[in-house]
């Protein structure tokens, strides 16, 4: 499956010599692999995970790995954002100024299939891409290919992390409905004070406005 082909192309980076990593990405597209990167940091010996969500001076340029050794990971739901499709062109020139011949080789898409692959840059010579269920959005993305591939190549063990969320998914359906509020105690205030200035206005005793602020009004 998915897992198995993330596997395999880490194995395969690591044979090639490739050491460091450096995630292109904005918000939803970063956020969980810089969080597992914090959290967990990189497995000893294993490729360094760099994240670049910035697009400011400082933050690219403190990005100083070995280019020939060295994957990008273009990282773009809909595949034309401007920040992480910016930094690429910026890492193509330090490819080709260090001499490196098949540049396009060392860059990886991580993409909603269909047009936001279309719209990725020399996607016919990239060294890998992953293509996302296009159905998962940005902030829901860190069990899904965008929050799983970085962290994969540092060494975290993704098998089990999904493992982990699999048993939370199957324990938060068993959760009984009993034990949930019920939708007509939620929200539902009456005001009780006559002649306040809300029972003047919607009628003493009549359900309020959800967001109104009364201090005579009660839950029902």
């Amino acid at each position: 499956g998915e897992l198995d082909a993330v596997r395999a192309f880490v194995t395969a980076a690591r044979a090639d010599g490739i050491t460091d990593a450096v995630l292109l990405g904005m918000g939803g597209s970063s956020l969980a692999a810089e969080v597992l990167r914090s959290v967990l940091g990189c497995t000893p010996d294993w490729i360094r995970l760099h994240v670049l969500d910035s697009t400011d001076p400082a933050a690219v340029s403190s990005v100083r790995t070995p280019p020939a050794r060295t994957l990008y990971l273009l990282a773009s739901k809909s595949g034309t954002t401007v920040e992480p499709n910016a930094m690429a062109s910026h890492f193509a020139h330090v490819l080709q100024d260090a001499g490196v011949a098949d540049w396009a080789s060392h860059f990886v898409a991580i993409t909603d299939p269909g047009r936001s692959f279309d719209h990725i840059p020399h996607n016919g010579e990239l060294r890998e891409f992953f293509l996302n269920p296009p159905d998962i959005g940005g902030r829901y993305s860190a069990l899904s290919l965008f929050g799983l591939v970085p962290p994969a190549l540092a060494g975290l063990q993704v098998t089990d992390l999904v493992a982990s969320g699999r048993v939370m998914a199957r324990t938060a359906t068993k959760v009984s409905s009993t034990a949930r509020p019920k939708a007509s105690s939620c929200g539902v205030r009456r005001c009780q004070v006559k002649n306040s200035s809300c029972s003047r206005k919607y009628g003493s005793g009549r359900v309020l406005p959800r967001y109104s602020h009364c201090p005579g009004s009660v839950s029902a």
